[in-house]
């Protein structure tokens, strides 16, 4: 009988600390109680629970685990063992914990608000991926807390990753209703749109998580993205610095405000910007081989050689062999050149670009009726390669095959009538064949394309009147 008065009075004593919100009285209290009266497991789980909100989330599983010990149906026990599962992250184990709770008959508003239980049990599905399951559980949390708005929220991130648009939407726009300080329900709702192709929409959901959180990186990088899809890339270009002034060495957003200087003709601003991405990850290939096409759009064919010696270093192929030769006869290298197209050759015969690199380099040594058979292997391999057939047409027409070459040349015109070097070839090849109508109609269409383009055929048909 005095264990039992003793176990009362130390448990008077813990509840009044915890009314007082002095946790560790209340957890000395209740360890005395659990002392004076081992068989009452309540004194042993409001050990737990007191453990459980001091963050020792181990040592109160142990003492959940006593409890159930003793009795393995007790859906407290098991309920709340799931909470401090969850906070450290053994969320598989808390999922059975709390399904084996509710599956004895847990009492769901024991203690916690209605949709609590279910809410904690869809939101750790979720977290595991389990989207299909959490929306049944999510669903009642809706239902148990119409007004919550986190409850809508999570509802319909599950929907989202299920690819049901309407539905999450729907949920979504709920939760903003609820409360429209949610800079996450705008970001969610925005990625909705943007998969609807809402773009407008989707824009003016990421400006709202953005004006609520003015940090949130993801919220600029989706609207960068998304102002890059409606043609507003200044605006993209933008939102991504802001993401880096947040998250300097994100490289995904590095790699796509490069792309986008690129297009926005910021040549150099890419440059520099693809060198940082390569010094966050110094042997990935796609920082060197963008860096390359960079410095080629600039003109800058050293540069671009020293990228391309790079890829080839990380990933020696026929490609990276080949794209080295390439830069090589840009440079006037030739000889240097055709040493490395025919190295990309014996790794792979079958690259057709290898083999119109040699061809070239062997043009331009003066080695024509070699550079041809390089070609006709390019030509077999890619027919419609509009490079080669202009390089191999030029190559019959200084070998006196003017036919041949005007025919191969008139073929690449007819593959892409926009190629202002395949016109001026042609033309040329007209006036070896004395044709000068043809080659001032070349002309003409020269002019029709790009009335800057400074080819052979203006300067010939310049110094011919």
């Amino acid at each position: 009988m005095a264990r039992r008065l003793k176990a009362a009075w130390f448990r008077f004593l813990g509840y009044r600390a915890l009314r007082l919100r002095n946790l560790r009285s209340a957890l000395a209290n209740f360890q005395k109680a659990a002392e004076q009266q081992p068989e009452n497991p309540n004194f042993t789980l409001q050990t737990a629970w007191c453990l459980h909100e001091l963050e020792n989330y181990e040592a109160a599983i142990e003492k959940y685990d006593q409890v159930l010990q003793r009795d393995s149906n007790c859906a407290v026990a098991h309920a709340y063992r799931a909470l401090s599962l969850a906070r450290i992250h053994r969320l598989r184990e808390a999922i059975e914990a709390l399904q084996r709770a509710r599956r004895i008959g847990f009492p769901v508003k024991r203690q916690k608000r209605p949709g609590f239980w279910e809410g904690s049990l869809g939101h750790w599905l979720a977290e595991l991926g389990n989207h299909a399951e959490a929306v049944e559980p999510l669903k009642w949390w809706v239902e148990m807390e119409p007004n919550d708005p986190d409850a809508h929220y999570n509802l319909g991130i599950a929907y989202a990753e299920l690819k049901r648009r309407e539905e999450s939407m729907r949920e979504l726009q709920e939760a903003i209703r609820l409360d429209p300080t949610q800079p996450e329900a705008h970001y969610a709702l925005g990625v909705c749109f943007g998969e609807a192709r809402q773009l407008e929409r989707a824009v003016d959901s990421y400006r709202q998580a953005i004006r609520l959180r003015p940090d949130y990186a993801d919220a600029h990088f989706n609207l960068g993205h998304t102002y890059g899809e409606i043609g507003r890339t200044g605006e993209e270009i933008g939102e991504y610095k802001r993401v880096i002034e947040v998250e300097p060495d994100d490289r995904k957003t590095l790699v796509n405000l490069a792309i986008a200087y690129s297009q926005a003709g910021q040549g150099e601003a890419a440059v520099e910007t693809w060198k940082r991405v390569i010094d966050l990850e110094p042997n990935e290939i796609e920082g060197y081989a963008s860096l390359e096409k960079e410095f080629e759009r600039l003109g800058r064919f050293q540069d671009a050689l020293g990228a391309a010696r790079e890829v080839e270093r990380i990933a020696p192929s026929a490609v990276s062999l080949a794209d080295v030769a390439v830069f090589l006869n840009r440079l006037g290298q030739f000889d240097d050149a055709l040493l490395k197209a025919r190295e990309a050759i014996g790794l792979d015969p079958t690259y057709p670009h290898a083999h119109l690199s040699a061809g070239f380099a062997l043009h331009q040594l003066g080695e024509l009726r070699a550079a041809v058979c390089e070609y006709q292997k390019a030509i077999e391999l890619k027919p419609d390669d509009v490079v080669t057939l202009v390089n191999m047409g030029e190559t019959y027409v200084r070998l006196g095959r003017g036919q041949e070459g005007l025919a191969l040349l008139k073929r690449a015109v007819e593959l892409d009538p926009a190629c202002t070097q395949a016109h001026d070839s042609l033309g040329m090849a007209h006036l070896e064949t004395g044709n000068r109508e043809g080659a001032l109609k070349e002309l003409q269409a020269i002019q029709l394309l790009d009335a800057g383009f400074e080819g052979e055929l203006s300067k010939r048909l310049a110094s011919a009147q």
